[in-house]
């Protein structure tokens, strides 16, 4: 759900293993020439993106700005 906002904003949201600490992985979120990463924190937790979910299939209601704000 966090991917289709990305690509609606034409931007892509990958899920990276090589190159990461503890081969657990990064999402990668390229948009408009910028490029943030999230690491995993412990197993397959992405605090920062998990919090912009409510639960598995909805979003928070901001989920939008708070995810552009984090790509600043």
């Amino acid at each position: 759900m966090l991917r289709d906002i990305v690509e609606q904003l034409n931007g892509t949201m990958d899920y990276e293993r090589k190159g990461t600490s503890r081969g657990w992985g990064a999402w990668v979120i390229r948009l408009n020439g910028k490029e943030a990463i999230f690491p995993a924190e412990g197993g397959l937790k992405f605090q920062k993106l998990d919090d912009l979910y409510l639960n598995d299939d909805e979003l928070v209601p901001d989920a939008r700005e708070q995810l552009l704000a984090l790509l600043k």
